[in-house]
């Protein structure tokens, strides 16, 4: 296999598409999350049952609900 030695044949450079979109939103996730971890919830914290095991968890109450506030941050569309 012999390898490409011009740029045409790198796609990233035939293709100029560039990763801040996606960088932006992880990052608005990750931000979403670091609300979740509130003062209230840090101060006075939750006990749950988890795997037999009561322990103390933050965060939000389920998965249902962090995907709900992800797809509030992302309304759609902007024209």
């Amino acid at each position: 296999m012999q390898a490409c030695s011009t740029a045409q044949g790198i796609l990233a450079h035939s293709w100029p598409l560039g990763t801040n979109l996606v960088e932006g939103i992880n990052n608005r996730i990750k931000v979403i999350k670091r609300m979740a971890y509130g003062v209230w919830r840090m101060a006075y914290g939750v006990w749950r049952m988890a795997y037999g095991v009561w322990r103390m968890a933050y965060g939000f109450r389920d998965d249902h609900y962090f995907f709900l506030k992800i797809r509030a941050a992302f309304p759609g569309n902007r024209r």
